[in-house]
């Protein structure tokens, strides 16, 4: 019972920040467990590791409620996703099997660095004018998607 004490009220503030600001969830629910955690008493070494795929393990739903959304309203892309996903998958398998050699330390030291550098695209709107956008390669796509998954992979595979 205590720890809906401290889950409800971070899930709640994260689902309203995301829905605000367009933001992950994650975003705010690893900063927040990080503070929770040890509440509980969940020892520091485990501890990045059990956050980041604690808040990994909730994108499951919140994605395929998201792409079902968007799917009925006809803005998936699917040639753009099964370029991607073999990457994907790859990168989330290459990502669990060193999920071992990566500290609680590094992990949040690197999360952070990625939250600062979303932050500050953000904050410059960093967004090019629409008649520039254009799709990278299936090699660069695929890279984006295996960086990205090995990263978020290596952190959560040993621990979920």
């Amino acid at each position: 019972m205590e720890t809906l004490l401290y889950y409800i009220p971070a899930g709640a503030i994260a689902g309203l920040i995301a829905g605000l600001l367009g933001l992950g969830g994650g975003v705010v629910i690893v900063p927040a467990l990080v503070i929770i955690f040890p509440l509980l008493g969940i020892p520091a070494e485990p501890m990045m590791h059990l956050i980041i795929g604690t808040s990994l393990a909730t994108i499951v739903p919140t994605s395929v409620s998201s792409v079902i959304a968007h799917y009925r309203r006809g803005a998936v892309d699917w040639q753009i996703f099964r370029s991607m996903a073999p990457w994907m998958l790859f990168g989330a398998i290459a990502g669990g099997e060193i999920a071992h050699l990566l500290p609680s330390d590094v992990l949040q030291k690197t999360f952070s660095i990625f939250v600062l550098f979303a932050a500050s695209q953000m904050f410059r709107s960093n967004r090019p004018h629409e008649s520039q956008r254009q799709l990278s390669g299936q090699l660069i796509n695929g890279s984006i998607g295996q960086l990205a998954l090995a990263l978020m992979g290596a952190i959560t595979a040993e621990h979920l």
